[in-house]
């Protein structure tokens, strides 16, 4: 059983750009430590040091260095933080072990796809729970460079990917069932928007679901990426804060809860209709929240939208007042406030709704859905953040779910 109160704390390398902001995040983790803490430690290469290292690379080999040796030289930046985060927690008087993959203590195991490698969880958790929960339970503080793994079949070195080092981190949290993954970056959290863009009108959010983190991840906001998140446990929390909280186990954004399971398909289980409206002025903000209200008040559930200039399609369920009905009073609404020239609509339609986590990574995921769908009409195909969405007639939802269950593998559905 890991010690009570474990956590992963993960510095950025925004946050080791000197000795001094090193020596900071020392004073940082000694604060945990004096509260009976269990303590693992991962850092990032020295600020800037990656990027000088890849140019470095890419000058001497005329930009023919080959990826296993990138992911040997690139390690070498965070094994240098990794030993100046040691020498610094010692001399609090702290006892340290660091972990380097050259060392037999190296738990985290990859497949071999050099600068973008996939952890093994299993063999990685094996040997975390072997090799490092003892010395936790000991008492000492380990320091883990972050980015880093080793190919399980060679032993040579291999990176992560981007934002490595946070995925080190919520890694090594899933495999000591720890408490709670911290991420001390050069922002105090995350923010309504970027405060360098819209100054103190930025509010400091202090909570995120995992949902909502993947929503703003997936739309380019560098909060975290959605391949660290993957190894987030449903119990563990993730804390983003920066080293001007004061206690770095306080404040900042929490993320809670459980992330998406892989990939999977659902059917959804109301009939829908679909409505087509055209018009130059539809796809107004305006009017389209005026349709939507009329929608709501019939009694009916928007489904999905698609909207471009001059129409817009929407897909409701069937309120009690009938799909006939709602037609009409959408109908009614378009000449009375000029929102359109013509509507048309498709009844008993099914909705299969395709997501996961693995969405984003999978290659080839749109061909692979839509292939199933060659042989019958389709009335819409929408992708929403980690979900695509795939509008048929109703009496073929069955046939449809069996052949996109046949395409992508699942066993599922």
């Amino acid at each position: 059983m890991v010690k009570d109160s474990t956590i992963v704390v993960k510095f950025g390398g925004s946050c080791l750009e000197s000795g001094e902001a090193i020596g900071k995040a020392a004073e940082h983790i000694f604060n945990e430590y004096a509260q009976g803490k269990g303590l693992v430690v991962v850092v990032s290469a020295l600020n800037g040091m990656t990027d000088r290292l890849i140019s470095l690379a890419q000058s001497c080999t005329n930009g023919k260095v080959k990826l296993h040796e990138m992911d040997e030289i690139l390690a070498m930046g965070e094994r240098t933080s990794a030993r100046l985060m040691m020498s610094a927690l010692n001399s609090k008087d702290m006892e340290t072990v660091l972990v380097d993959p050259e060392s037999d203590l190296w738990p985290i195991y990859t497949n071999s796809r050099h600068g973008d490698a996939e952890p093994d969880i299993l063999e990685t958790r094996q040997a975390i729970q072997e090799r490092i929960l003892p010395l936790i339970n000991e008492n000492k503080v380990i320091v883990f460079p972050g980015f880093l793994g080793k190919d399980k079949d060679t032993g040579k070195i291999t990176t992560l990917g981007r934002n490595g080092s946070d995925t080190t981190a919520v890694l090594l949290g899933n495999c000591l069932d720890a408490s709670e993954v911290i991420l001390v970056k050069d922002v105090e959290g995350v923010y309504s928007y970027d405060p360098k863009k819209v100054g103190k009108s930025a509010t400091l959010i202090d909570h995120l679901d995992v949902k909502e983190v993947m929503a703003l991840t997936s739309a380019g906001t560098k909060v975290i990426h959605n391949k660290a998140l993957r190894f987030k446990l449903p119990d563990m929390n993730i804390r983003i804060v920066g080293l001007h909280n004061g206690h770095i186990s306080k404040g900042g954004t929490l993320i809670s809860g459980a992330v998406l399971p892989d990939l999977h398909a659902s059917l959804f289980e109301q009939k829908l209709q679909m409505i087509t409206i055209v018009g130059n002025n539809v796809s107004k903000a305006e009017n389209v929240h005026a349709l939507i209200d009329e929608i709501q008040k019939a009694g009916s559930e928007l489904a999905g939208a698609s909207l471009e200039s001059g129409s817009v399609i929407l897909y409701v369920t069937i309120p009690d007042v009938g799909s006939d009905s709602l037609v009409e009073i959408l109908h009614e609404k378009m000449i009375e406030a000029k929102i359109g020239k013509a509507l048309t609509n498709h009844n008993d339609l099914a909705l299969i709704t395709i997501s996961g986590r693995d969405l984003e990574t999978t290659p080839g995921i749109i061909e692979r859905i839509s292939y199933p769908f060659t042989e019958m009409n389709l009335y819409g195909f929408l992708t929403i953040n980690s979900n695509i969405r795939v509008f048929v007639k109703w009496d073929e939802k069955d046939h449809a779910i069996d052949r996109v269950k046949e395409s992508l593998n699942l066993s599922n559905l």
